[in-house]
């Protein structure tokens, strides 16, 4: 297996791992989750805006309302961890169809009959996508 697409299923574990843990939290917040290993703490705060550090070529998921939002600075990834509640099935396809537009590569694995996860990736950008039963968590990672 090529080193980029182990990289690729090791994100998108970690996104995975990272959807469950909150969504298991029952709408707690994700403090009561342990977070992954970074350099930096995790950065966690309630907004209603999509996080503008979030590199431009990642398009905004403009559905639902975002609850939270998690981030990670390490040696070797930036990434950004989206929380959102009122999300349907139609608004994850809705965007896997606006990553393809702005040229990101995503594939798409069901999750059982409520949810269903995407990752794609551009150059050194990993998009992931993991919707269940009405919550969306949307994950960046930017490789440095």
């Amino acid at each position: 297996m090529k080193k980029s697409s182990i990289t690729l299923l090791a994100i998108a574990c970690l996104f995975s791992f990272l959807f469950f843990s909150l969504t298991a939290c029952g709408g707690q917040s994700a403090e009561k989750a342990e977070a992954p290993n970074t350099e930096q703490p995790a950065a966690q705060a309630n907004t209603s805006n999509w996080p503008a550090d979030i590199p431009s070529a990642v398009p905004p998921f403009g559905h639902g309302q975002i609850g939270e939002v998690t981030t990670g600075n390490t040696a070797e990834n930036l990434t950004w961890v989206m929380r959102f509640s009122g999300t349907s099935e139609i608004d994850v396809a809705a965007y896997e169809t606006v990553l393809k537009q702005q040229g990101f590569k995503p594939s798409t694995m069901s999750l059982g009959e409520k949810g269903n996860m995407i990752v794609g990736s551009k150059d050194n950008l990993t998009v992931t996508i993991n919707y269940h039963d009405g919550t969306t968590t949307v994950g960046v990672n930017q490789a440095k």
